[in-house]
């Protein structure tokens, strides 16, 4: 291989350990979401807060458990996140170094 080219492939490497990573991510977010089921938490909710109401069941009164079932999300979003700042990163100096191929790509 080229010298010249070594520092493009090596970035392109680069670029395919963030799709992976990122995939690794999703497969994450997809796991929790599959096994997260907060229907109990919000029936054992709302039965403790209506008994001896009148039966009415107001949303805000989840607002503390929605968000704490969507806490767990948090890491995986920050993740990502990280993983899109630091690929922008990579696509940037790729641009800078091989402005044609940002060129050829947004063409």
């Amino acid at each position: 291989m080229p010298q010249s080219v070594r520092p493009l492939r090596a970035s392109l490497e680069d670029l395919d350990d963030f799709i992976a990573h990122r995939s690794a991510l999703v497969a994450e977010a997809r796991h929790l979401a599959s096994s997260d089921d907060v229907r109990p938490a919000v029936l054992q909710q709302a039965t403790k807060l209506a008994h001896g109401g009148s039966g009415d069941v107001k949303p805000e009164w989840f607002e503390d458990l929605f968000g704490k079932s969507l806490a767990k999300y948090d890491s995986v979003k920050r993740d990502m996140e990280a993983e899109v700042s630091r690929q922008d990163q990579l696509l940037e100096q790729i641009g800078v170094r091989w402005p044609i191929l940002l060129a050829w790509h947004q063409s």
